[in-house]
């Protein structure tokens, strides 16, 4: 396991009266949009501020399905050009395993779309307006925030193209140390199913994160 980052400085949002916390590890769960910038989803009737966030397992779509299915993806993106109302058309089936738009895909598998947040290929200053680019809300705070990797995830390329610590460690450095740590659990895989040991760490550290922010 290994952990970066120091006590967060006044970077970070000043801890709410009601506090509360926020782990984001499945896309039906609040975006990260919404939990790295301090407040709930639009659906909440009550918007709750956030002590910080837990990313777990952060991965690039567009890398997922450009290496594991290139044939496939192709083949979307070329529906994706060609697509005249892509907020009112689905992708066929057969390029895709669940009903999603055009649109809803081209944001997933296009570079620098307001999905393409965790791609190892973007240049720091392409990085740096993705995550920038999440500030433009005018209700967003920014929080603390832990990025947990996991280091032998099947959701990223085994070629040698995606190295997880040097990737989390250019986030951190880009979202600011004071407000993030990063977290890579050894070879664990991508939903920490590989061992109780790779569970064990991942609970570990985000009892660390979070004992931390308490405390600050």
């Amino acid at each position: 396991m290994e952990v970066n980052g120091e006590p967060r400085g006044e970077r970070c949002a000043p801890r709410p009266s009601g506090k509360s916390f926020a782990l984001c590890a499945s896309p039906a769960l609040p975006s990260p949009y919404n939990l790295f910038y301090g407040y709930a989803a639009k659906p909440l009737k009550i918007r709750v501020k956030h002590v910080g966030c837990v990313l777990q397992a952060p991965v690039s779509d567009r890398f997922y399905m450009s290496h594991f299915d290139s044939e496939n993806y192709e083949k979307a993106m070329r529906v994706v050009e060609a697509c005249p109302a892509p907020e009112k058309t689905l992708l066929p089936m057969e390029l895709y395993e669940v009903p999603i738009t055009v649109a809803r895909f081209a944001s997933l598998g296009g570079k620098c779309t307001s999905d393409d947040l965790f791609s190892a290929d973007l240049s720091d200053d392409e990085l740096r307006k993705q995550l920038n680019s999440l500030m433009e809300h005018e209700d967003a705070v920014r929080v603390a925030s832990l990025w947990a990797f996991s280091g032998a995830d099947e959701c990223v390329p085994s070629d040698g193209s995606v190295d997880q610590a040097q990737l989390g460690g250019r986030l951190i450095q880009l979202v600011g140390q004071e407000c993030a740590q990063l977290l890579v659990v050894g070879d664990a895989n991508h939903n920490l199913s590989s061992s109780e040991t790779h569970q064990s760490l991942f609970v570990e550290g985000v009892i660390s994160f979070w004992n931390a922010e308490m405390a600050r």
